[in-house]
């Protein structure tokens, strides 16, 4: 009798809930990854009409909005120019990618040894948004954020 009351009790105990953390490297592979917004911070004027602007994407060139990433198997990480082109420009450049020990940020490193790291924001199977802090250098040494939004296509 006590067993059961004991199996009882144990059985209505709260339990910590298992967190579904997804692995990060699978969700980011082998998917075409399309920019749908970015935006930064502070706002720079991008088309010189006197007025800051913070939504980056807005100022893309149509060209420039079927281009698409992929992080591939053993890290290697391609810069796809999507069917409409700017200009003469190579289809693919390739580069390599890591993550960091905790997951958090994401290193893309070109060919000419650059080194770019994004801090991941959000990651699910269709979603990946990032935050990337630079300078712009130029004689005015502003650190900008910028947050880009990708979708899994």
């Amino acid at each position: 009798m006590i067993s059961i009351a004991w199996l009882s009790i144990s059985s209505c105990e709260k339990k910590d809930p298992v967190i579904d953390q997804i692995d990060m490297s699978a969700a980011l592979m082998n998917k075409k990854w399309v920019l749908i917004t970015q935006t930064r911070e502070p706002a720079v004027d991008l088309d010189a009409d006197g007025t800051p602007d913070q939504d980056v994407y807005a100022h893309r060139a149509d060209c420039m909005k079927d281009d698409f990433i992929v992080f591939k198997e053993q890290e290697v990480f391609e810069g796809n120019a999507g069917v409409i082109k700017c200009y003469e420009e190579p289809q693919t450049t390739m580069a390599t990618w890591v993550l960091d020990a905790k997951n958090a940020k994401v290193s893309v490193t070109d060919a000419a040894k650059n080194v770019k790291t994004w801090e991941i924001l959000e990651l699910s199977n269709t979603l990946l948004k990032v935050k990337y802090v630079w300078a712009t250098g130029y004689n005015q040494n502003i650190t900008l954020t910028d947050v880009l939004t990708f979708e899994a296509r």
